[in-house]
């Protein structure tokens, strides 16, 4: 069956202020709109499908790598829609439902927990592929519903560290089910707080030299937050801490090198000294690290704005136009530029033209296409290009032909404790 279309009007938060709230058609959380929908309504036959998916989750090899607990966050598009969510809500989920069942495994269930929260289980694909799945899916949900208009993402989808066999086990109705998912949620945060705190003390900033090749300077550093292995070399904080999916980790360490960055800042002098710092996207997505982050900013305003670039790191390909541009306008105030680290298809760069963004950043070991065509579709959006982590000096030439404007990486120099000196090379 073929999804139903939302035919919505210039701006889904218009709505005339004397027609009455409700007036769309009939709204009610069950039945499920779709097959692989469970309904608490019908408890026998609910606890029945979800002790079938454990029993089928179970016997598959390596069992604990594999599936996830999603969860689908509603409320930004709510407020989105504003006086008319009462009136479209309920093709809204037809659309959400039957994107689901399309999208997800044989075995795989949702259930409908309010007006703004779904739950999808999922089992067969390792737990970072089913992240990746299900934001992907999220974010053309979002397209599908709102288009390109302003205001960003709408549907969230988060991924939680759920253990399907033993969260699952003797489940018998839906607040049962509510505490054990809140309870895991609350776990997976402080496992994240706990590995920050963990090796904290351990963290040094890592300066990695960024070489402007036509003028043969060293035009800047990127900060990294690192720590020394065994053999004194510097390493990627980010590997200390496996399980990341709630991002808690990720934000505590862009706060630690944000505030690390005050330092090389201060002994910053005339237009040299410039310092890239990467954030993660989901940082800025989120509220209250977002919040906690531009306070930090504004406490070295004044000489962020002539010394720093912000990274944008780990944005997804999918996000939407107006979100970047929304993810840019949070710290446009507090820096010299605003960079977007992408991955490697190309098409994105497309995206990010209008968004305030300055530079776009690759990392050459992720694969990226010929640096030419990195190169040429960024000079077209009239963005300046970065490469970064190039290993060989068969990439190095490959990225000085094809006019890439920053460089840096192993082939160039190494991460380092200190940064290097402002100088010709």
């Amino acid at each position: 069956m073929a999804s139903p279309s939302l035919h919505l009007p210039a701006n889904p938060a218009a709505h005339p202020a004397n027609e009455p709230e409700g007036q769309g058609a009939a709204f009610t959380l069950y039945p499920p709109r779709g097959r692989k929908g469970l309904d608490p309504t019908h408890p026998a036959e609910f606890v029945r499908r979800l002790a079938e998916f454990r029993r089928h989750h179970a016997a598959l090899p390596h069992a604990r790598l594999l599936g996830a607990l999603h969860v689908f966050d509603l409320a930004e598009l709510r407020l989105r829609f504003g006086r008319r969510w009462p009136e479209i809500r309920e093709k809204v989920f037809q659309i959400i439902e039957h994107t689901l069942d399309r999208v997800t495994g044989a075995h795989d269930l949702y259930l409908v927990v309010d007006e703004t929260t779904l739950w999808v289980f999922t089992s067969g694909r390792r737990r970072s592929d089913a992240k990746a799945h299900m934001e992907l899916t999220a974010s053309e949900l979002t397209a599908r519903l709102c288009g390109l208009l302003p205001g960003g993402v709408a549907i969230r989808c988060r991924t939680l560290p759920f253990d399907l066999v033993r969260g699952l086990e003797g489940v018998s109705d839906v607040a049962q089910l509510r505490d054990r998912i809140a309870h895991c949620e609350r776990e997976a945060e402080a496992a994240e707080r706990q590995a920050f705190a963990a090796i904290a003390d351990r963290l040094v900033v890592g300066y990695e030299p960024l070489v402007h090749p036509r003028k043969r300077l060293v035009a800047a550093h990127r900060l990294s937050a690192c720590w020394k292995d065994a053999g004194g070399e510097l390493q990627p904080a980010e590997r200390l801490c496996e399980e990341r999916l709630l991002g808690v980790f990720d934000a505590l360490l862009d706060l630690w090198l944000l505030e690390q960055s005050a330092r090389p800042l201060a002994t910053s002098r005339g237009g040299r000294g410039i310092l890239v710092v990467p954030v993660h996207a989901e940082t800025l997505l989120t509220a209250a690290p977002r919040r906690s982050y531009t306070e930090v900013c504004r406490r070295f305003r004044e000489r962020s704005r002539r010394h720093l670039v912000f990274e944008i790191v780990d944005l997804p390909d999918t996000l939407l136009q107006p979100r970047l541009r929304d993810l840019a306008g949070y710290l446009a105030p507090f820096a010299l530029g605003i960079a977007v680290r992408l991955s490697g298809r190309l098409p994105a760069i497309r995206s990010l033209e209008g968004t305030g963004v300055r530079f776009v950043t690759v990392a050459d070991s992720e694969g990226q296409k010929p640096l030419a065509d990195f190169a040429a579709a960024a000079h077209r959006l009239r963005l300046r290009a970065v490469c970064l982590e190039l290993a060989t000096p068969e990439r190095l030439r490959e990225a000085l032909a094809a006019h890439v404007d920053y460089l840096a990486g192993p082939a160039i120099a190494p991460v380092r404790e200190a940064p290097l000196p402002h100088r010709r090379l």
